[in-house]
């Protein structure tokens, strides 16, 4: 069998043998509304939108394993982290046994060497068992598990610029936040919704638990914002180490250590640790819950890296129209000159667009706004 490269899943750009690489786990999202059979086989359209995001096909069962392309549809030399020392854990087999599974085309029919360590009785006494075989019943979900790509440089220049979100704080009213800026809960009024009183010196909020009302303001949507409030009520808040955070880091440092099950009670803390732990919709998979359980037990950083990274880069998926899926393959060798031809053409038309949208005067604005 000769070697062939795949396409990173964002960028379109090639992977090739060596190639540093990503891959991303992924599962069927189910056969919900926005992606049954009935609505995806649409005639006469020429749009597919959906409420879920990228999520609409496949949702990613696992954080990414980060390694070296192998030519072959596999990941080699992977490196070994917080994720896949839990991997390892959940599924009592080494990442390289996983990563192999992922990849094999040939979970059908069994027909693959690596697929031997989850088959049922031993190698010498199954005989010629293709197209038949028998998985054991507790790699059920591994055997479900697909994956896409991407070229490890997309991925950790996305993950460092931080969270690609239009909204890249958590609401100010939730109470983890107001914690966080030294705001104590001291009672409650007779309100139906804003009935939640957090008093800090001089200033007092109510918030329904996610958002404040505000009597005497337009609102308090931002930092910002919620520090000039206060500094005309005579409290100098200190907002630096929390408005610095993306919205991900902020739930993994304020609301996790106060968080002992990924089904917390309450709507709002309860969807955001689930989604931290790439739960499917509101509930939680197995594997999302023992990704829970290992950071709570293991505290400090754990597995941090990898939830905000992935958080990071995901959101381009949303803010590029792109969903997550297995990735086709390419030509043998990638042909990187062609697609570095397509990329330069799109850089050229993105660039001209910025222009006539006029978002260099807006930027200039901003800072004049900000001086």
């Amino acid at each position: 069998m000769g070697s062939f490269s795949y396409s990173c899943r964002l960028s379109g750009l090639p992977i090739t043998g060596g190639d540093k690489a990503v891959l991303i786990p992924l599962i069927p999202n189910g056969n919900y509304y926005d992606n049954g059979e009935e609505h995806v086989r649409k005639f006469g359209t020429t749009h597919y939108c959906s409420n879920d995001g990228p999520n609409v096909f496949f949702r990613p069962l696992a954080f990414p394993v980060f390694g070296e392309y192998d030519s072959y549809g596999c990941l080699e030399n992977i490196e070994e982290d917080d994720n896949t020392k839990t991997l390892e854990q959940f599924f009592g087999l080494s990442i390289q046994e996983i990563v192999s599974i992922i990849c094999s085309n040939r979970k059908d029919d069994g027909y693959d060497d690596a697929l031997d360590v989850i088959k049922e009785g031993k190698k010498e006494s199954r005989g010629d068992d293709y197209k038949k075989p028998k998985y054991k019943k507790e790699f059920e979900l591994l055997i479900r598990t697909s994956g896409t790509w991407m070229r490890r440089e997309i991925y950790d220049g996305l993950a460092q610029t931080g969270s690609s979100s239009w909204k890249d704080n958590l609401d100010l009213g939730i109470p983890a936040v107001l914690q966080s800026l030294g705001f104590k809960e001291t009672g409650k009024t007779k309100d139906d919704r804003f009935n939640r009183v957090f008093t800090n010196g001089p200033v007092s909020l109510h918030s329904d638990g996610n958002w404040i009302q505000m009597i005497d303001s337009n609102g308090l949507y931002n930092f910002p914002a919620l520090k000039k409030y206060c500094k005309k009520k005579g409290l100098d808040l200190d907002i630096e180490a929390i408005s610095k955070k993306g919205m991900y880091e902020q739930i993994y440092d304020y609301i996790l250590p106060e968080t002992k099950s990924v089904m917390r009670d309450g709507r709002w803390e309860g969807d955001r640790i689930r989604s931290l732990f790439l739960c499917d919709r509101h509930e939680p998979s197995k594997i999302s819950e023992f990704y829970f359980t290992e950071t709570r037990k293991n505290g400090g950083e754990f597995l941090k890296k990898n939830i905000i990274d992935w958080h990071n880069v995901k959101g381009y998926f949303y803010i590029m129209g792109h969903y997550l899926s297995p990735v086709g393959t390419s030509p043998q060798d990638g042909e990187p000159k062609h697609t570095l031809t397509v990329i330069n053409l799109a850089k050229t038309i993105l660039e001209q667009d910025l222009k006539d949208r006029g978002y260099d005067e807006e930027e200039e604005e901003f800072e004049e706004e900000m001086d």
